[in-house]
């Protein structure tokens, strides 16, 4: 009965997770916008994140990114208006903070699917090939265009995670931030496409359990 006790007492340390971890995600980041087609080349991006265990399967995130994207498209012309002059290649760094619901679509003993959506806001800066700040060179966008450099996101994720016997965990997640910006690249009138741009993220996550 002891041994039997203990075992079932194990069980259920392994299906339980701390109320608390720390998420440390590495990964890529694709941009889609006016510049290129569909979403252009990855760019490094990396998040440190706190997670709330809470319910069985309804859990909080809160996370901080840190990245950039890019994006170009050789000799981009505005057709609508051959005078125009809009920049045909972009670099911007970019620092975002959200919190986000997770909700465990599969929540086995050592393998999690879940969902996410969350909400929270980006700070991006466009610069050239030469680093200079796109936002400061008028010329690039149509007469009194101008910009802030902050968008709220409203972040939406998918992932797998898999739970080892010491609490520690591995995962795979893809991701859209949602941005409610057009200009990460520095175009919205001359552009050819009227939506916000968005950034595809695909990321490993590490989780570790935390006490504080």
């Amino acid at each position: 009965m002891v041994s039997v006790s203990l075992v079932a007492q194990d069980s259920a340390y392994v299906r339980q997770p701390k109320k608390k971890e720390l998420m440390i995600g590495l990964g890529g980041a694709k941009y889609k916008g006016d510049l290129g087609s569909g979403y252009g080349a990855s760019s490094l991006m990396g998040s440190i994140g706190l997670k709330l265990n809470r319910d069985k399967r309804l859990h909080g995130n809160l996370t901080l990114t840190l990245g950039s994207v890019s994006g170009h498209e050789l000799d981009y012309v505005f057709q609508d208006d051959p005078n125009s002059t809009p920049n045909s290649s972009f670099t911007s760094s970019l620092l975002a903070f959200n919190y986000d619901l997770q909700y465990y679509l599969v929540d086995w003993e050592r393998l999690k699917v879940y969902f996410s959506q969350g909400i929270g806001f980006a700070r991006f800066q466009p610069k050239d090939e030469s680093g200079e700040n796109l936002s400061d060179q008028t010329e690039t966008r149509a007469l009194n265009e101008e910009y802030g450099n902050i968008s709220f996101m409203l972040p939406t994720h998918f992932g797998v995670r898999y739970v080892t016997t010491t609490q520690y965990s591995i995962g795979a997640q893809i991701g859209w931030l949602n941005t409610t910006t057009d200009y990460l690249d520095n175009i919205s009138q001359w552009g050819k496409d009227s939506k916000n741009d968005n950034i595809l993220t695909l990321r490993l996550v590490f989780y570790a359990p935390i006490k504080f």
